[in-house]
């Protein structure tokens, strides 16, 4: 069936344009670069440059956000996703980082985005510098962990085409940069969402102070959660029982097992597992008598299935090979020992040749590759010249 490719994304931990790229070394919140001008054939001395960082910045254009999610004022936001806000710069998270690229990736960006209930931020009084001061222990301990060694998770760059990101031609609509809130929400409550400076340098330039978790407010909007009424909420409706052990096993008739073999009247009947299994079984109480001749049976079965392993020279005192039951998974393995119920070597062997139940399955296994095993060989050869092509 042919199908059809609706969209492709692709995401990286963050992106930076220019000499934001050269920066190595970081100095009172700035990014320092190296360079040097040359003029003609003569080269001046290379020269330290201080590039534009979070103290800097007092706010920026709404006109970079693209969307915000959820969007302003809504009153029925599913408590269970996350809020986020995008850009159209794909840059514009780690434009003004002053650190330099680490080689793990984890580049802190220098806002991020977290939103609070009403009662857990108190607004500042000049209207012209809007800051809120975080007045919670449990949440100022929180985003105090979160700027320092967290953020670089929290935002990343989506791409929906196949560009490089650092130069992303004629399609600059289909890369975006976005900065997503860790917080979980709780179902009908309302929140304020603020873009915030990750660094403290940017904090006290937006009249902020970092020691008593006061932040310049660069973006903000409001929303309400709904009830929750979705399928998380109903799946936590669920409540797991135990099942009878009846459930996902059949039984199978051992009376006429062949080979001679003499059933116990009380192993005539046995449980046959199916491929789904309860997690919880309610196993009854196994009958001491029933357990002996269960036993009793796997011994049998054990011995039949060790005769067609013991192979010995030929003698006229047993002209005729011996016709035995398969020793499943025995030559897989190269086992050297015969089986025995309840051997402690490769227990899994054991349990597998001398367990009716589990013979059953093994023997419709083995059905199943003779009757494609042309198949399966014919496949087997075209994976080997796949790989000498390659």
């Amino acid at each position: 069936m042919a199908t059809e490719t609706i969209a492709k994304y692709t995401f990286f931990p963050f992106l930076r344009r220019g000499v934001a790229n050269a920066v190595e070394s970081e100095r009172d919140g700035r990014g320092i670069v190296q360079a040097a001008l040359s003029f003609n054939d003569a080269t001046a001395p290379t020269q330290e440059f201080e590039l534009i960082g979070p103290g800097n910045i007092l706010g920026f254009s709404r006109d970079k956000i693209i969307r915000t999610e959820p969007t302003d004022w809504n009153t029925n936001f599913a408590p269970n996703n996350l809020a986020f806000i995008e850009f159209y710069e794909e840059d514009f998270p780690w434009r003004f980082t002053p650190a330099p690229n680490p080689p793990d990736d984890k580049l802190r960006p220098w806002i991020f985005l977290m939103v609070f209930k009403e009662g857990e931020f108190k607004r500042g009084e000049d209207v012209t510098q809007p800051t809120i001061t975080i007045e919670e222990e449990g949440l100022r301990n929180s985003l105090s962990t979160l700027r320092t060694s967290q953020l670089w998770a929290w935002a990343h760059v989506q791409r929906t085409d196949q560009e490089d990101p650092a130069n992303p031609g004629r399609d600059p609509d289909r890369i975006i940069s976005r900065l997503v809130c860790p917080r979980r929400l709780e179902p009908n409550t309302p929140y304020t969402a603020f873009v915030l400076s990750a660094y403290d340098e940017g904090i006290k330039a937006g009249g902020g102070n970092a020691d008593n978790h006061t932040y310049p407010v660069y973006y903000e909007w409001h929303f309400h959660t709904g009830n929750g009424l979705d399928f998380e909420y109903l799946a936590g409706l669920l409540e797991p029982k135990a099942m009878p052990h009846e459930v996902g096993r059949r039984v199978i008739d051992c009376e006429q097992a062949g080979y001679g073999l003499e059933v116990p009247s009380l192993s005539k009947y046995l449980p046959l597992e199916g491929a789904l299994q309860a997690p919880t079984v309610a196993e009854p109480a196994e009958n001491p008598v029933l357990q002996e001749a269960r036993i009793l049976l796997r011994t049998q079965i054990a011995g039949e299935v060790n005769k067609g392993l013991d192979i010995r020279p030929f003698s006229e005192e047993e002209p005729f090979p011996i016709v035995s039951p398969a020793a499943y998974g025995h030559k897989h393995v190269l086992y050297p020992q015969l089986i025995q119920p309840g051997g402690a070597d490769k227990p899994w062997l054991h349990r597998l040749n001398a367990n009716p139940s589990h013979r059953a399955v093994a023997g419709l296994g083995v059905k199943v590759i003779r009757e494609n095993q042309d198949k399966y060989v014919q496949r087997a050869w075209e994976q080997l010249e796949s790989l000498e092509n390659a």
